[in-house]
């Protein structure tokens, strides 16, 4: 049986100025792998091309308030709560690891009937990229939202001390509005502010099990395998877009253009007032963007609406496999340990996918040789 940890309401979002809906948006429940969560749907709900919202951390389905009803007037458009975030359930025995997510995420996928997917991701909404190397044929195109195949990263502050044990727990157990809110304030100097509404409505979800959440998968995810996705992405050369606020705290900006490893003919678009939240302190250009970008391999060429899907020639359900296996035995191999070992060098394997997580502790940074495996912020 399911176990729930149910948080409080909110402060709702005012509407958008403007939204333009093409109708109302829809709300229903969703159990995908037994955890129950909730769908905001908008658009024609025949159509089996969708595009997918995913969230990142802290966040919910309502992060796309701004976004959805615009994206409605072109296609049906999803989002769901990711488990442990808004309404979804905060199931205690659920590992919170990037194979766990993308595990989940299929199963919603096939759920919804979607059986063409635009992926519009914030943070770490980026583990469905995870899910689009296994489902090539499925994945029609990327919006990338301060998110992706993060190159040579580091946990950003916050995560370091989720990750640290005992520290950890203390966050969990006693983040309080007025701590939550001093970390808001400081992590987003960006110009153009995150609206007080938004920063409510976060605080109300924000609750002990969502940091709980938040803790397990900072643990279950080196930060060394958040870069190792791009020789298992790039060939299927999909139609990208990638948008990020300069002042983002989290993840830098120099991520934004290394995203062209992933996605060769990506258009890479930066937000000089914006910070983490570009689709939320300026939702207008972020629409603007997304329902002008190409949304189909097949709308183009090969290098402008990309190619046709080719499975990954040498080692690939190798580097699936092992990388799978790196990320599920995060949890029981601290990073110390980790950190001892090299990535061995075998034929047809990209290194980073050896057996054990990260590279040795000092060693000088390989991302052009080596690709390393991805995960969010």
């Amino acid at each position: 049986m399911t176990t729930r940890f149910r948080r409080p309401t909110g402060v709702p979002l005012s509407p958008p100025p403007d939204p333009g809906r093409a109708g109302p948006l829809r709300t229903r429940r969703l159990r995908a792998l037994g955890i129950e969560t909730r769908v905001i749907e908008g658009g024609p709900a025949e159509n089996s091309e969708a595009a997918l919202l995913l969230h990142g951390n802290p966040g919910s389905a309502e992060d796309w308030a701004w976004v959805q009803p615009r994206l409605a007037e072109l296609t049906r458009v999803i989002a769901f709560d990711l488990p442990g975030y808004g309404q979804a359930d905060r199931p205690r025995a659920w590992d919170y690891s990037p194979a766990s997510y993308a595990a989940f995420i299929d199963a919603a996928i096939e759920e919804l009937g979607v059986e063409r997917a635009h992926l519009v991701m914030h943070d770490l909404g980026g583990l469905a990229l995870v899910w689009a190397i296994d489902n090539a044929e499925q994945f029609a195109s990327a919006t990338l939202i301060d998110t992706g195949n993060l190159v040579d990263f580091r946990w950003h502050r916050l995560a370091q001390l989720y990750r640290t044990r005992g520290v950890g727990e203390l966050l969990v157990a006693f983040t309080i509005r007025p701590l939550f809110s001093a970390a808001m304030a400081w992590l987003n100097p960006q110009p153009l502010p995150v609206p007080v509404a938004v920063i409510d409505r976060i605080w109300g979800e924000y609750d002990r099990g969502t940091r709980r959440a938040a803790m397990r998968f900072y643990r279950a995810t080196p930060a060394e395998a958040m870069g190792l996705l791009a020789p298992l992405l790039r060939p299927l050369n999909r139609p990208a877009l990638v948008i990020w606020g300069r002042h983002d705290p989290f993840i830098p900006v120099e991520q934004a253009h290394l995203q062209r490893e992933c996605f060769p003919s990506a258009e890479v678009v930066v937000f000089d007032d914006s910070g983490h939240w570009p689709h939320i302190d300026n939702p207008h250009r972020s629409v603007e963007k997304i329902m002008a970008r190409p949304r189909s391999h097949r709308d183009g060429p090969h290098g402008a609406g990309g190619g046709p899907y080719e499975p990954a020639r040498e080692g690939g359900f190798l580097c699936r496999s092992r990388l799978s296996l790196a990320l599920r035995r995060a949890d029981s191999l601290d990073e110390d340990r980790l950190r001892a070992r090299r990535w061995p060098n075998r034929p047809g394997l990209p290194a980073p996918f050896g057996d054990h997580g990260l590279p040795r502790r000092g060693a000088a940074p390989t991302h052009r040789s080596r690709p390393r495996l991805w995960g969010p912020s």
